[in-house]
């Protein structure tokens, strides 16, 4: 793949804007977030209805993309369940009858004028852009505080974007978690998130409460109390990073597989940022996946966290019992690297041909590439950058410095949603585990990610529901 100028990694599909100011995507296609009019899996990258050019950027979420055109309009497009797409729908998700709204073509979106956005980020279940007055404005899902305006909406999520309130300066930039925060960093340096704050992503607590049963979110922006000014920030799932005017980086958040890369024991998070070792103050700039992260270096990249699907790139995959827990380096494209993006579980750069590589999970063919290397619970993934449409993978020479970790023993529990008990099926126990919980009668769920199969982010009766359409043969599938 060349003639790329920007790319944008999601949970399992991807984009990029081409030189040319056209905007094409690929893999998972389920609710559209391709944008080719379809539910297609694509394999290759394809056009984007009606950005074929004059786009500017371009941002993928779990299940939805959206972007920003050359006159400043916003536009989204893929699953709308939750309003992230900032425009009411009626098109119905493949799967979910009745149930799931989406657009599988670019809507506009509501409460943004022409001439008025610079930038848009897609997250799990809701958007931000900035605006060209450097305000922020948020829509979508905000049952925890996520689009930033001090009020926090019912679960349907709100179509039109608001303005996040309390900003103390400009925004240049704006990130979107892969779960429920935000963060935007400030012309002087400072960097505002908020939303939830579970594990301390979006830094100290205001001691608000957000949904039913989640105390920890701060439902306006708070500042980071950071070292140095950022010049960067890129959130993960239950994360944050910050790329500091030393050229060091800092994260905050949750640690339980390594995503702060400062070498704690995993299990652990902290509200307060700490510096990622052995970067030696020379990153130039960062990415996130939902639970990896990556810095370009002076000298090359590296990685550190999750590494299940391969998603590291130095060669292997470690499940999550097994994380890095400080940076290593990653196997290089024979072309230096300009630009990164971080997708769930995968990792893609821009080398300075404009050509685009891809690493870590394959299962939608988000690497835009044939693989047939096997990582976690069997996925198609790579474990080294492969050039995206290529289908002969390249032999990259290995860095020196490499580690492997040792590759685990243990088989971890397959993820499927559908069955939160984790024993592999779905059945009537996992529905009835799901309302024993939504009703008050169960504290936990042993895999709680299996649980929320509609995607909005509440485990209730609806779940359950369509836990029992499946077992009863109603639905062929659960996808989020």
């Amino acid at each position: 793949m060349s003639g790329v100028a920007s790319l944008s990694a999601g949970e399992h599909s991807a984009c990029i804007l081409t030189t040319a100011g056209g905007a094409k995507c690929w893999g998972a296609n389920y609710y559209g977030e391709v944008g080719d009019g379809t539910d297609t899996l694509r394999k290759t990258p394809v056009d984007v209805v009606g950005l074929t050019s004059g786009v500017a950027s371009v941002s993928v979420g779990w299940d939805h993309a959206c972007a920003v055109t050359d006159d400043g309009v916003v536009k989204c497009w893929g699953k709308n369940g939750a309003g992230q797409l900032g425009a009411a729908t009626s098109e119905e998700c493949v799967g979910f009858p009745g149930l799931l709204p989406c657009s599988h073509v670019p809507v506009d979106v509501q409460g943004i004028s022409p001439n008025s956005a610079v930038e848009v980020s897609a997250g799990r279940l809701h958007s931000c852009a900035v605006m060209t007055d450097g305000g922020v404005k948020c829509w979508g899902h905000g049952y925890f505080g996520e689009l930033g305006d001090g009020v926090v909406p019912p679960p349907s999520g709100r179509i039109d974007a608001v303005d996040v309130s309390g900003l103390d300066a400009r925004a240049v930039h704006v990130d979107v978690g892969s779960y429920h925060h935000s963060c935007a960093l400030l012309e002087d340096g400072t960097v505002a998130c908020w939303g939830d704050n579970a594990g301390g992503q979006t830094g100290p607590s205001s001691g608000a409460s957000c949904a039913p049963k989640y105390e920890g979110c701060n439902i306006v922006p708070i500042t980071v109390p950071l070292p140095q000014p950022a010049t960067a920030v890129t959130l993960g799932s239950f994360f944050t990073c910050a790329l500091l005017t030393s050229g060091d980086v800092s994260c905050w958040g949750n640690n339980y597989v390594g995503e702060l890369g400062d070498g704690q024991a995993c299990g652990t998070w902290t509200c307060g940022p700490v510096f990622v070792k052995n970067l030696h103050g020379n990153a130039l700039a960062i990415a996130s996946g939902s639970g990896h992260a990556c810095a370009i270096l002076a000298e090359g990249l590296k990685c550190w966290g999750d590494n299940s699907y391969g998603q590291i790139g130095d060669g292997n995959f470690t499940w999550n019992k097994n994380p890095y827990i400080l940076p290593v380096s990653v196997i290089l494209p024979p072309s230096g690297v300009e630009e990164i993006e971080g997708g769930w579980a995968f990792t893609c750069v821009r080398t300075e041909d404009g050509a685009g590589w891809c690493w870590g999970q394959n299962s939608t063919y988000q690497l835009a590439a044939e693989t047939s290397e096997e990582c976690l619970y069997g996925h198609r993934c790579s474990t080294t950058p492969i050039q995206a449409l290529s289908e002969v993978k390249p032999t990259p020479t290995p860095s020196p410095t490499i580690t492997p970790s040792p590759t685990p023993t243990r088989t971890p529990r397959p993820y499927l949603l559908g069955d939160p008990t984790c024993d592999g099926a779905i059945n009537s126990v996992d529905a009835a585990v799901v309302l024993q919980f939504a009703g008050g009668l169960a504290n936990a769920i042993v895999c709680p990610l299996n649980a929320d199969v509609n995607g909005d982010s509440i485990v209730n009766a609806v779940d359950a529901a369509l836990i029992l359409q499946v077992t009863a043969g109603l639905l062929d599938r659960l996808a989020l």
